[in-house]
């Protein structure tokens, strides 16, 4: 693994903070963007505002020839294509609010959960280093989807599935790395090791789960036993 770049008195740009997660993953790299002198949870907030609207103008966009593969006469694509024109306006404005509360609060669900293991950061650090990590692979899931869009419009049948074989194996791996510098930025942020941040990384996700799975038993289990009766 190549050295770390020495840290200067010139703050960073975003590109350059970007650049250093991706390319040095560690928790010295976490600990060194945190020496940045705008190194704040507004900043990093602000970096997942605009870049969930750059993807949802530029992905809104690019979809615009889907509408003419939708069956219909030409009023039904003046129709078609306003509806489409609403949704789009709705997700530039909405989506990057969403964004932004869903980074703020899943970062204080990081933060609680490491405070239970003994975690010794601050919420904003964590909003700042997950942001450089979640910002530039939003824009690489972005570029992914531009790439395979073409294909699904214009060959939706014989090369669009080859495209995504080719792509998936892709897509996966930068998942999974995204994976792993989030889970490396809480422990550079908490500081309360691997494993831990590991579990502070997944147990939100569990809880999820084992929830999703008690309601839907909870509306399932009543209607197949009112159910039942009927077929004996």
């Amino acid at each position: 693994m190549e050295s770390l770049p020495a840290q200067t008195s010139t703050p960073r740009k975003w590109y350059e903070i970007w650049w250093a997660v991706l390319r040095h993953p560690g928790k010295e790299t976490f600990q060194s963007i945190l020496q940045e002198p705008n190194s704040d949870y507004s900043r990093g907030l602000i970096w997942i505002a605009v870049v969930t609207l750059i993807t949802a103008v530029v992905i809104g966009l690019a979809s615009l020839p889907l509408i003419r593969t939708l069956p219909g006469t030409s009023s039904d694509l003046i129709v078609n294509s306003s509806i489409f024109v609403v949704i789009l306006g709705l997700e530039i404005i909405l989506a990057p609010l969403f964004a932004v509360a869903g980074m703020a609060v899943a970062a204080a669900i990081y933060h609680g959960i490491a405070r239970l293991f003994g975690g010794l950061g601050q919420w904003g650090q964590l909003v700042f280093c997950l942001a450089a990590v979640s910002a530039p692979f939003a824009l690489l899931s972005a570029a992914i989807n531009l790439v395979t869009l073409p294909f699904t419009v214009w060959f939706p049948s014989d090369i669009s599935p080859f495209v995504s074989c080719c792509v998936g194996p892709f897509a996966l791996a930068l998942g999974i790395y995204a994976l792993v510098l989030q889970v490396i930025a809480i422990d550079a942020v908490e500081n309360i090791g691997t494993w831990k941040s590991v579990a502070t990384f997944f147990i939100p996700a569990v809880i999820l789960v084992v929830l999703t799975i008690c309601c839907s038993l909870t509306i399932l289990v009543p209607l197949v036993s009112s159910y039942l009766p009927n077929l004996q």
